[in-house]
């Protein structure tokens, strides 16, 4: 709450503790203040900031500099700073773990698939697996269409997205991040579809209010209490709460009804070495980049 009352992306006070760099610090001011009142200059104060949260409306250096010299004149003694916030967190973390990778020299396979049936998983100690997830493609008439790409295609292969009227299906975290690169970043106009009352109940509430606002500037319609019914090479059929059911013109339609674990490769590992296989990642639960980087960091550790 403190980062954010410091950042114009997400502080739209219009009052004393908005606006003007002065007036975002004064927050976080006042409660260095507090602490300074209590504690004195027997304890030091230090401040935790991200100066660059890089990503497009972020705060940047410039603007954490400002931030800083307030800070200091408040009383604060040092400052533990990093860059990033949780909107790149994912991004964050894979750098890191990518560049330990080279470090430590491991031996880092692409484009390599396992069956279950390798020599190098009988000659082995320990087994990590991790197979990650596939997209829910429910049994929806014309779902198996030309014009019908899921959201992981999407995000892989921009060409694939065809023509001006794009339909997004399924108002979870990556369907609407999805709609937002595609209205935002190429001008595409966009609409979600999701079945429950709310949309983007899955990301994370401090990102809300941002994502949501971002969306609204881009042009993207939210449709919620809403049903995919049929598909087809014009577009889709939908369902309203009330039974009634519409057309809906779409060029390409993105289906992003969320994922499933694959585990065909999975359970066959297990079964053939139980006793030194664990399961990471989607494989064990469905979650996001982040948390499956940290599933193979504590299975590691374990070793």
């Amino acid at each position: 709450m403190i980062d954010q009352f410091m950042s114009p992306v997400w502080n739209l006070r219009t009052d004393e503790y908005g606006g003007s760099p002065e007036n975002c610090a004064r927050f976080p001011v006042e409660i260095v203040q507090a602490i300074k009142s209590v504690v004195g200059n027997s304890m030091p104060v230090i401040f935790r900031i991200s100066l660059d949260h890089r990503f497009p409306g972020g705060r940047t250096m410039e603007d954490s500099l400002k931030l800083l010299k307030i800070l200091e004149a408040a009383g604060v003694d040092a400052f533990d700073v990093d860059a990033g916030c949780y909107e790149t967190l994912d991004y964050i973390l894979t750098k890191w773990y990518t560049v330990q990778l080279e470090k430590l020299n491991v031996d880092v396979r692409l484009n390599t698939a396992i069956t279950g049936d390798e020599d190098i998983l009988a000659e082995c100690d320990r087994i990590i697996v991790g197979c990650g997830a596939v997209p829910v493609m429910p049994a929806i008439p014309g779902i198996d269409g030309e014009n019908v790409i899921s959201v992981l295609d999407a995000h892989r292969d921009l060409d694939r997205i065809k023509g001006d009227n794009i339909v997004v299906c399924g108002g979870g975290a990556s369907g609407l991040d999805c709609a937002l690169e595609l209205a935002s970043e190429m001008g595409r106009k966009v609409t979600v579809v999701e079945m429950l009352p709310q949309c983007g109940k899955d990301v994370f509430f401090i990102n809300q209010i941002t994502l949501f606002r971002k969306l609204e500037e881009s042009g993207v319609t939210l449709m919620t209490d809403t049903k995919v019914v049929a598909m087809d090479e014009s577009g889709l059929t939908v369902e309203g709460k009330d039974g009634e059911q519409k057309k809906i013109a779409a060029d390409t339609i993105i289906a992003a009804f969320g994922m499933r674990q694959d585990l065909s490769v999975v359970d066959k590992i297990k079964e053939k070495y139980h006793i030194k296989t664990r399961v990471v990642g989607d494989s064990a639960r469905i979650g996001k980049i982040g948390e499956a980087v940290r599933d193979g960091f504590y299975a590691a550790t374990s070793l």
